[in-house]
């Protein structure tokens, strides 16, 4: 038994804009929401920050878009 929760990010319009936006081939087609939440990145939490889960993620915020920004464009 894993005691734990699991936070899964989900990539939404203006993140999917950015990331059309950012990709430096212009031949690209881009790729579309469903194309970017196909792979989803999940975290697992303690139960007592997944009953605080809005405070959890306010206070992990910054580190989790991070996180996905460097998923989609660092080697």
């Amino acid at each position: 038994m894993i005691n734990r929760s699991a936070v899964i990010l989900k990539c939404n319009e203006p993140f999917v804009r950015w990331i059309n936006e950012a990709d430096p081939y212009e031949d690209d087609p881009g790729i579309t929401a469903e194309d970017a939440n196909e792979d989803r990145t999940v975290y697992l939490i303690t139960v007592d920050d997944g009953e605080n889960i809005e405070k959890w993620i306010s206070l992990n915020f910054k580190t989790l878009f991070e996180n996905e920004l460097e998923s989609w464009f660092l080697p």
